[in-house]
């Protein structure tokens, strides 16, 4: 009889044990994630910085991308490897996809006062990677790829093209080194579509009315 209890006693202690483990201190609880967005986390870098001039009208900023990127995980490629495996970091996320992210910086720095007219072209970004890429263990940077489509006021039609490449140096090899450096590539990547933004329409004169009909 003493037998049996002993026995029904380590069974209970067995399946107590990994309750204790999961609900307790010590390794088995769950770190804490951390959310980011492309804020002023970089002096200077905010998305309040003031807009690059353009003369177009532009009404509307829509940034898309593949199905892979459009979800709040923070993600990284070890290129020293091989590059074929995209990965993510476990504590931490973005607060949003990065396409609704850079969408946000982009209407702001770029997208014209509403004031100015009812009508206005419209920014297509097609977004192709997002992602932080490592070069070796202890170095990395921040990479922004996209294909730029200026659409006239009504219709689908292009009005001009553009491929965007950037990309920065992390000032620290983790997730945090490259937010930092994702806020300088936002913030770098406005300035740049503003500056395209008047460089088309210096190059073709007629499309300042185009983007008012």
């Amino acid at each position: 009889m003493k037998a049996i209890q002993v026995s029904r006693l380590a069974v209970l202690a067995i399946l107590v044990t990994p309750l204790l483990v999961a609900c307790g201190g010590g390794s088995g609880l769950k770190a804490e994630v951390a959310y980011f967005d492309l804020g002023s986390i970089v002096a200077g870098n905010s998305p309040a910085t003031p807009r690059a001039p353009h003369t177009l009208v532009l009404r509307g900023v829509d940034v898309v991308a593949p199905s892979w990127l459009a979800t709040s995980a923070m993600q990284y490629r070890l290129a020293y490897t091989g590059g074929a495996r995209r990965q993510s970091y476990g504590e931490s996320r973005w607060v949003a996809p990065p396409a609704e992210l850079l969408e946000n910086i982009l209407r702001r720095r770029t997208e014209t006062d509403a004031s100015a007219s009812i009508s206005g072209c419209r920014l297509r970004v097609d977004l192709d990677e997002f992602i932080q890429v490592f070069d070796a263990p202890n170095q990395s940077r921040s990479l922004i790829e996209a294909r730029l489509s200026l659409l006239g006021a009504r219709g689908d039609s292009s009005l001009g093209r553009r491929v965007l490449s950037l990309s920065k140096a992390a000032q620290s090899p983790d997730a945090l080194g490259g937010v930092a450096a994702f806020a300088t590539l936002s913030s770098d990547a406005a300035s740049e579509i503003s500056v395209w933004l008047a460089q088309l329409a210096k190059e073709s004169p007629g499309l300042a009315d185009q983007c008012r009909t």
